[in-house]
């Protein structure tokens, strides 16, 4: 019977070369996410605390900057969505090559183990009945 305490890492050995830069970059949108955010938050708090005794214009420049900079986050975010499709498509395109030289071995094993199992209960049916 196989070891069946799979940690998460060790999916990380299996992962193709293209799957393992994209969770690299995955991992570094994350951060820069967060990062941004925090200091997002951070202007808008600073903006309510002074915004009473500052002038319009520089309160437009500041809330100007924080659009900026939310717009900057939503792009990358929409980028690595995509991004996302394209290593998955290439992924599922190289994935079922591989599955075709194999012959399938996966799904024949799965499909005979279901026959055996498929005898098994009809065997059981004639027994009871």
């Amino acid at each position: 019977m196989p070891n069946l305490s799979y940690a998460l890492w060790s999916i990380w050995i299996e992962l193709p070369l293209l799957h393992k830069l994209f969770f690299i970059f995955l991992f570094a949108v994350a951060v820069y996410s967060l990062f941004s955010a925090a200091q997002i938050l951070a202007g808008v708090r600073s903006l309510m605390a002074f915004g009473q005794s500052r002038d319009v214009p520089a309160l437009q420049n500041d809330v100007a900057a924080l659009y900026a900079r939310s717009a900057n986050v939503r792009h990358l975010i929409t980028a690595t969505f995509y991004l996302f499709g394209i290593v998955f498509f290439l992924g599922v395109t190289f994935h079922s090559v591989d599955t075709r030289r194999q012959d399938f071995s996966l799904f024949t094993r799965l499909g005979e183990s279901c026959k055996r199992f498929e005898k098994q209960l009809s065997g059981r049916r004639g027994r009871y009945t």
